[in-house]
């Protein structure tokens, strides 16, 4: 279920709401061709490089929560497809599903504006930037994305936007992402050993650039 809603003051941000199930696997020793062509799945859009910008506190309490899968928690960053076009991405999840909530940033520079606007009152911080490159399917099951091309960089805590010290990984994660949130019945992998997962860019970019766990 996908829920806009729009404010009708002409300066403030929009806002949008998914809840949705998601299921992940590391992908990494096949080929993309390979599941694409074994489960027929349709590409419904370009190719496209994503940046997120991820937020946590001084004391990593969201990556903390989210390496030792403790719910509910959440995750909080700025995504752009363009430079000069933000979303601030707040994702929640509980026991049952993930919820986001999408906000336009007018100005980027008003971050903690936002974060207070939508009930973020921890202190936060720019911590890591990930880009990579997704590619768009559609399924049975969902729609799935399959993304590849991963690097994670630390952010200048001075501009976000500015980054150091880029580490490049060889990984590939599918996604499939389904809007019934009761149906989480994924495809059958079983005949080629592939288990779904958690799997979160933040957490793996954190391991990477501190050398944490």
């Amino acid at each position: 279920m996908k829920l806009k809603i729009l404010n009708q003051n002409k300066n403030a941000h929009q806002k949008n709401f998914e809840r949705r199930s998601e299921i992940k696997y590391d992908i990494t020793n096949f080929s993309e061709e390979f599941f694409i062509n074994k489960f027929k799945l349709k590409e419904i859009y370009s190719k496209r490089e994503i940046t997120s910008i991820y937020f946590d506190t001084n004391h990593f309490d969201f990556y903390h929560l989210s390496q030792e899968g403790i719910l509910p928690r959440k995750k909080v960053r700025i995504r752009y497809y363009v430079k000069g076009k933000y979303n601030l991405e707040i994702k929640f999840q509980d026991y049952n599903s993930k919820i986001k909530r999408i906000n336009k940033l007018i100005n980027i520079k008003n971050i903690n504006n936002y974060l207070l606007e939508n009930g973020i009152r921890e202190s936060l911080r720019p911590i890591i930037t990930v880009n990579f490159k997704r590619r768009y399917f559609l399924s049975y099951a969902g729609r799935i994305t399959i993304d590849k091309d991963l690097n994670y960089s630390h952010c200048n805590q001075h501009s976000m936007l500015d980054t150091r010290g880029k580490i490049i990984s060889n990984q590939k994660i599918l996604e499939i992402k389904n809007d019934n949130i009761n149906d989480k019945v994924p495809y059958s992998f079983r005949d080629i050993e592939l288990k779904e997962q958690r799997n979160s860019k933040y957490c793996n970019g954190i391991n990477l650039l501190y050398g944490l766990y």
